[in-house]
């Protein structure tokens, strides 16, 4: 696995901090009043004095099967179905273990802003998620930002930093408003040359590539291989809400002790766990639905000009703001919903309508949109 050096260096620094001591508490269940253990089977009923549930409302509802816990995993206990649905994602993924996050936006921050320290170096690609730039910004560590997918801008940023403890690469697979994909090929190269660590979010790339759906990275390489920290949020594909964090053991420790996002979040609710299983399930045998999504994506891309691999982000780069939103309103009126993109999301140059395809659309809609943007 592509984070056997990183385990070590986790593992030193986590000593060092004196915090290695939270672990999860696996319970059986929760109620306001009680908690039942799970340790080694014993099933040990606990009055429970950990929860923040002050008026028991947590039972106050006809599927008490579905509640959730108001408080962190920490506190409230650890259930076995956590477990399950991070080891399923895991093993999805090709890596040791999985940790769970409230939202996508907590898990890069959390991330990003606990791993590197002071000493360390991220260099992260310029037009990667706001998520991913604060938590870099809340790091210790020095932070530098390469040109969006100049890999020998990168390399050029890797050869002149020198004497930093541990170099962060990061960046995400699917990039959200352009659309367009890193050379992984390429940047495997430089992790070989350059012995980084690398970072990926492929919240937009998860269950749109990959044979399973595992992503943009699976469809060159063993993902566990090259990517130390497997990053992707369940709001896209998944269609639900919440982010995760895939690697070694010895990353997951390290974030449950160090990952003030996780730490001090409430634990993410059982209907939600329950809802993440079944959209796994789902995507893994998504096939016949990717493979009308990437013939969806390659016709527009042919009939735009659009030059590069496929995607189901299409950018229709317009120019000026107020020109976007005439553009905007008027494919409202004519039947077809494409929010404009404006600052500071993008650039005021680069105001946008930003296409974005699923695999429901049918091909007489897409040319309909087609012929109507061709009119600009």
């Amino acid at each position: 696995m592509a984070s056997t050096d990183l385990d070590k260096l986790l593992n030193l620094r986590l000593e060092n901090s004196g915090l290695n001591h939270r672990v999860l508490q696996n319970i059986e269940s929760y109620h306001p009043d009680k908690i039942i253990l799970n340790a080694e089977a014993s099933h040990q009923k606990l009055h429970n004095f950990a929860s923040n549930d002050y008026l028991a409302l947590s039972e106050h509802r006809q599927d008490t099967s579905l509640y959730s816990q108001p408080s962190s995993r920490l506190l409230c206990g650890n259930l076995q179905l956590h477990n399950d649905v991070e080891k399923n994602i895991a093993q999805w993924l090709g890596y040791q273990d999985s940790l769970t996050f409230a939202t996508g936006y907590m898990t890069n921050l959390g991330v990003l802003s606990c791993l590197a320290q002071k000493g360390d170096l991220i260099l992260m690609d310029k037009k990667c998620h706001a998520s991913l730039i604060d938590g870099a910004r809340l790091s210790k560590a020095q932070f530098k930002r390469y040109h969006h997918l100049d890999l020998n801008h990168l390399e050029k940023l890797l050869e002149t930093s020198v004497n930093h403890n541990t170099t962060w690469v990061v960046t995400e697979s699917l990039f959200s408003m352009d659309g367009d994909l890193p050379d992984v090929n390429r940047l495997i190269q430089l992790k070989k040359k350059y012995h980084f660590k690398l970072i990926v979010d492929e919240a937009h790339g998860i269950g749109v590539y990959g044979k399973q759906g595992t992503g943009w990275f699976s469809e060159f390489a063993e993902p566990s291989k090259y990517i130390d920290v497997f990053i992707f949020n369940f709001s896209k594909a998944f269609a639900l809400q919440g982010g995760v964090v895939a690697g070694s053991h010895a990353l997951k420790k390290f974030l449950i002790n160090r990952c003030r996002t996780f730490i001090y979040t409430t634990a993410t609710p059982i209907y939600q766990l329950h809802y993440i299983q079944q959209r796994l399930e789902l995507i893994k045998n998504a096939t016949r639905e990717r493979k009308h999504l990437k013939f969806l994506c390659e016709e527009i891309q042919n009939s735009l000009g659009i030059k590069r691999p496929w995607s189901p982000i299409i950018p229709f780069i317009v120019g000026s703001g107020e020109k976007t939103l005439k553009l905007a309103a008027k494919l409202l009126k004519n039947g077809f919903y494409c929010p404009a993109i404006l600052a500071p999301t993008v650039r005021e140059s680069e105001a946008r309508l930003r296409i974005s395809l699923n695999s429901k659309h049918q091909l007489d809609t897409l040319n309909s949109l087609t012929q109507e943007l061709e009119q600009v």
